[in-house]
C-alpha cells in the first residue's frame, strides 16, 4: 500500500514495486478506516477499499489529504494502523527529517527523506 499525494513520486514508486512482482493499491489521500477497511482515494478521485489484514508493507508520506482525524498524518495513521495490524510493516517516507522520526516512533519499521529513497529506489 502506498500512501502519497505527490504523483510523480508515487508512481515511480508503485512501478518499481510492480516491476518486482509487488500488487500495489496507491491512496492519494485517506478516507475512513471501518474495522479493518481503509478507505481512500485515487489520483483520479475515485474511492477504492483496502484490508489493512491483506497489506504486508505500507509506504506512506507524513502529509497527504485526509478526511479522519484518526488518519490525518502519517504518525497517527501509522498508530492507528498498528492497532488494527500489529504485524503491518510501515515504512515512513517524508521530506522532513522530523516526521520521518516521528512516524518511527509511533511504530514504523523505518523510514527515510523522499531525495534518499528516491536516490535508493534509483527513481
Amino acid at each position: 500500500l502506498i500512501v502519497e499525494d505527490d504523483t510523480f513520486f508515487a508512481r515511480q514508486l508503485r512501478d518499481r514495486l510492480v516491476e518486482h512482482g509487488h500488487d500495489v493499491t496507491w491512496f492519494v489521500g485517506l478516507e475512513k478506516l471501518n474495522g479493518s477497511v481503509l478507505t481512500g482515494w485515487s489520483e483520479t478521485d475515485l474511492t477504492e477499499e483496502v484490508d489493512l489484514r491483506t497489506v504486508q508493507v505500507v509506504f506512506q508520506d507524513h502529509y497527504f489529504p485526509s478526511r479522519s482525524t484518526e488518519l490525518s498524518d502519517g504518525t497517527l495513521a501509522t498508530r492507528t494502523f498498528k492497532k488494527v495490524h500489529p504485524g503491518l510493516r510501515v515504512f515512513g517516507m517524508s521530506s522532513v527529517s522530523g516526521a520521518n522520526a516521528s512516524m518511527t516512533q509511533a511504530g514504523a519499521v523505518g523510514s527515510l527523506r523522499k531525495a534518499l529513497l528516491g536516490v535508493t529506489l534509483r527513481l
